[in-house]
């Protein structure tokens, strides 16, 4: 479509200069499937113009991680109810969220809808959210970062993903990097796919031996939270992602159902 309205596709270039445009290129996943189980996260950008919806899950056909973006759109009044939404439709194994940062101030809301922290931190439920500290937004940069160079996180080409990490800055945090929000580029989708990567690695373990909201069925305990497993007997149907029919993708709207 990009070719036949003459729009170039765009590409991830330049940006902060942490990840190549050969690094990430390479990671465009041939045939980008939906994970059978997943971990959501949100961001929203500090103007406010957009927000963004992700999930991050086991690579359906190979290793590491394929995450892609659920839901983009302008504003927030749609996020909660959306998350709502998706949350009791997939039964994420978390749900991330920067409370320091913009999207911190949609927690009333979410909390309105049964999104809430874990009532114990050691036994979290599907769908509770996990809220990083500063160490670990930190944390959560350098595990993305390296996940891609180490070719264990896939996805999909999308341009609004592309266009984040080639307009992202990084800044200084407890020690180590984190994306600097402010500046010309959203980096939403960005930032909440390097939450959701983090939510997925730490709390994959965690929620595995408790059985999903509901109680539909018990798995057992995953060994290695940094390589978390399929959930095979709760698969979701297997279809492409849907593409972009914007060729403007920052006024697009991405909605995987």
């Amino acid at each position: 479509i990009y070719e036949r309205l003459g729009v170039w596709r765009p590409k991830a270039a330049g940006g902060a200069g942490v990840i190549s445009e050969d690094e990430w290129t390479r990671q465009v996943h041939p045939q980008p499937q939906q994970p059978a189980d997943l971990a959501l996260a949100l961001d929203i950008n500090p103007a406010r113009t957009h927000a963004a919806i992700v999930a991050v899950g086991p690579n359906p056909s190979g290793e590491g991680v394929f995450g892609f973006v659920v839901d983009y759109r302008a504003g927030t009044d749609w996020v909660p109810g959306r998350l709502a939404e998706l949350r009791d439709k997939w039964k994420p194994v978390a749900i991330g969220l920067d409370a320091k940062g913009p999207a911190g101030s949609l927690l009333h809301d979410l909390a309105q809808r049964g999104i809430t922290v874990p009532d114990d931190p050691d036994k979290p439920e599907r769908g509770d959210l996990a809220i990083p500290t500063a160490a670990d937004v930190a944390a959560a940069y350098g595990l993305f970062v390296d996940c891609v160079r180490q070719r264990q996180f896939w996805h999909g080409d999308e341009p609004v993903l592309n266009i984040a990490l080639a307009g992202a800055d990084t800044r200084s945090l407890v020690g180590g990097s984190a994306w600097a929000r402010k500046g010309r580029t959203d980096i939403s989708p960005l930032v909440g796919m390097t939450l959701g990567n983090w939510a997925l690695v730490t709390r994959a373990a965690l929620v595995d031996q408790q059985p999903p909201v509901g109680g539909r069925h018990h798995r057992e305990p995953v060994p290695d939270p940094a390589l978390p497993r399929a959930v095979r007997d709760r698969q979701l149907p297997d279809r492409p992602l849907m593409a972009l029919r914007d060729p403007n993708p920052l006024l697009a709207t991405e909605t995987i159902t």
